[in-house]
């Protein structure tokens, strides 16, 4: 998944293999075969409150498909702390179509 940082044409570009490395999952295609998003959110701060499960190293994420974009850039109104400034983050949402098959 490739992918710029700030959109602008002298941004960086991050390319992602995933998995990879040192990731402690694999990916294993089975039937039914068809087509698979492979969805990536990233953020500088941490996302939103999406409801994960630990499973054997990796989080399995038990919010709805349809939940979890706006849970994880939702804008929610809070009260700005006394003398704090506020804080800025920058998002990325990638998204690739994988179809499998035999």
């Amino acid at each position: 998944m490739a992918g710029s940082l700030g959109g602008n044409s002298g941004d960086i570009i991050l390319i992602l293999e995933i998995p990879s490395g040192n990731d402690r999952f694999e990916l294993e295609v089975s039937p039914p075969f068809g087509e698979e998003n492979i969805i990536v959110y990233s953020s500088l701060t941490p996302l939103g409150d999406i409801n994960l499960q630990e499973t054997g190293g990796v989080y399995q994420v038990k919010t709805t498909a349809k939940d979890v974009g706006v849970k994880t850039r939702g804008v929610k109104l809070k009260q700005r702390e006394e003398g704090k400034e506020p804080t800025m983050s920058e998002f990325f949402e990638g998204k690739v179509v994988v179809r499998t098959g035999k």
